[in-house]
């Protein structure tokens, strides 16, 4: 077994696999896929060229998981709809949707307190 070979192309799925993390929270999901198969095939030419090697079992379950993460990409699942703050980075983790009213409130004209310009205008 040559274990700068195994080396190599480990340190080379790692590498796919950080960016198609990095470009996935950015929300660049067409070349997150692309970087999340690169690592596949690097992880499936590792278990193919050295059957015997103690963490085929690993590479195999990375393998399973980036290929659900990129099933979840192309069908929209767990992916934000809309940016929450700047470049895509939530403060707090939670989206605008949550905020987002879906049922009228049961607010009167007699509940707001002052702004009585304001409520004309809108009656006019």
């Amino acid at each position: 077994m040559a274990l700068s070979s195994i080396s190599e192309l480990e340190r080379m799925a790692s590498n796919y696999a950080t960016k198609a993390v990095h470009l996935d929270r950015r929300g660049e999901h067409g070349t997150a896929i692309t970087m999340y198969k690169r690592a596949i095939e690097v992880l499936l030419k590792l278990a193919s060229l050295y059957p015997d090697h103690s963490l085929n079992e690993i590479y195999l379950r990375r393998v399973a998981a980036y290929k659900e993460r990129i099933r979840k990409l192309q069908s929209g699942v767990g992916i934000p709809k809309e940016p929450n703050g700047p470049r895509g980075h939530g403060t707090s983790g939670t989206t605008a949707h949550a905020f987002t009213l879906t049922e009228k409130p049961n607010v009167r004209w007699s509940d707001v307190i002052g702004l009585d310009r304001v409520k004309r205008a809108i009656e006019e």
